[in-house]
């Protein structure tokens, strides 16, 4: 899906044929992004099933594709928290850093966030020289870096689902696993031994 279109610029979310070059650069740890807070990076396997799953559309999550004359040179990945829209991490190639395309990727996922009406925080360090150098920086909650400010903006196709939805979909989700989980201890009698 096409989010942004200026010139040669392009961002999109990803696609199929976009796979292999967002994870190259993933794989070079491109990102600026360090992972200080104690998050775990995910292995290379892990990051094409994550693809996988968002291409497929069976998740919350996505990730923006850069492109530049149809070439894919960066990327963005995020995801929602409830109230809060969170940036993953975001890369540039390296001949195409200093041209503002990371901004760009940011400030687009700031009005992703805005239309639906959420806050922008950090999977990563929040003390990152390019959140530093956009002014992103917030000293309220070390993972903010975006509080909104009510700016609603209908140029940009909804990503996803509103708050509340969300709430509901991952009450749900819980449900389901607790469903599964409960099967699992009476079908293997735990239950019983346990005396619950």
């Amino acid at each position: 899906m096409e989010i942004y279109k200026n010139n040669e610029i392009t961002i999109t979310t990803i696609e199929e044929q976009d796979k292999n070059k967002v994870l190259k650069y993933f794989s070079e740890n491109t990102f600026n992004c360090d992972y200080e807070t104690g998050a775990l990076r995910p292995t290379n396997g892990e990051f094409s099933h994550i693809m996988d799953v968002i291409i497929s559309g069976d998740d919350e999550n996505n990730i923006l594709v850069l492109k530049k004359n149809n070439e894919v040179i960066g990327y963005e990945s995020i995801f929602v928290s409830y109230d809060r829209l969170v940036i993953g991490h975001i890369a540039v190639d390296k001949m195409h850093r200093n041209n503002g395309y990371g901004e760009l990727l940011t400030k687009i996922a700031i009005l992703i966030a805005e239309n639906d009406d959420r806050d922008v925080t950090l999977y990563c360090n929040h003390k990152n020289k390019y959140f530093s150098k956009l002014k992103l920086e917030s000293t309220d909650n070390i993972h903010y870096i975006y509080k909104r400010q009510g700016i609603k903006t209908q140029t940009l196709p909804k990503l996803f689902v509103s708050v509340g939805e969300y709430k509901i979909r991952q009450e749900e989700k819980m449900k389901l696993e607790v469903e599964k989980f409960s099967n699992f201890m009476r079908q293997n009698k735990i239950l019983k031994l346990m005396d619950i």
